[in-house]
């Protein structure tokens, strides 16, 4: 049976032929990852709060791919500014730990975290703050490290196999939490909090993750090489749920949109 070491060698060492334009592999990645397949479903005019939101790169899912998605009204909250922040409506700044969103209190009908909860002392707060401010059937997407990640090869380790520096491990990344959230512990919260799990899995997408490989191994984008690891080890894990349980009132000074 191969190890690791070895399986992930001889990975990185195939050279991948494309198999689809550049283009075209963007877009299937776009196409099929669960995250933006639960931003493209969403209901028309949904107002959507992208918490942790990066660079705001989330924003391009209103005009690509096809069909696009201008109709949803975007909103970030994010340590920092990020360089597409000019697409979403509003944007708050802050450190969750210290202070959650406010946005003058209004309530929304989705929330989407991709790679959040690692980094704040209280995971499952989250869960609680999209509860108090979801509409009913409002739906929630979350995106973290799966405990594959804690399994993976390391950065040090990835280098010398010949890999440029990536995120190999959970524990790579300083700004992580000490213990990575536990799948039952936000399953416990969700139901707690009146939601239902519609979704969860493991990101695992082969093909692409070999086409973002080759792409690499064309141009040298590192971004595409820390992607295509991810995918190929399965690195991520999501689940998308559905808030049920009726708010008695919305919070102060805020409104709803149903």
């Amino acid at each position: 049976m191969r190890s690791q070491h070895q399986e992930i060698n001889d990975w990185f060492v195939t050279k991948f032929d494309p198999t689809m334009s550049d283009g075209d592999l963007l877009e299937a990645y776009h196409r099929q990852h669960p995250g933006k397949i639960f931003l493209r479903t969403l209901p028309l005019h949904s107002r959507v709060l992208d918490v942790g939101a990066g660079d705001g790169a989330l924003a391009n899912v209103k005009k690509w791919p096809s069909p696009p998605r201008g109709d949803l009204r975007l909103f970030a909250y994010s340590l920092t500014r990020g360089e597409h922040f000019d697409n979403f409506e509003a944007c708050e700044l802050s450190d969750w730990n210290i202070a959650k969103p406010h946005f003058g209190g209004h309530t929304f009908d989705a929330i989407y975290s991709a790679h959040f909860i690692e980094h704040i002392d209280d995971p499952s707060s989250l869960i609680q703050w999209g509860s108090e401010r979801l509409v009913n059937h409002g739906r929630i997407y979350i995106e973290w490290p799966s405990d594959r990640s804690k399994e993976c090869l390391t950065m040090n380790e990835l280098r010398d196999l010949g890999f440029p520096s990536i995120v190999g491990n959970y524990f790579d990344d300083s700004s992580h939490a000490k213990d990575l959230p536990r799948v039952e512990s936000l399953l416990s919260s969700l139901s707690h909090h009146g939601f239902e799990v519609q979704m969860l899995g493991t990101i695992h997408m082969p093909v692409v993750a070999d086409g973002l490989l080759g792409y690499h191994q064309r141009t040298g984008d590192r971004t595409s090489l820390q992607l295509a690891y991810w995918l190929k080890t399965g690195w991520c894990q999501f689940v998308v749920a559905e808030k049920r349980r009726f708010l008695s009132q919305p919070p102060r000074g805020g409104q709803t949109t149903e």
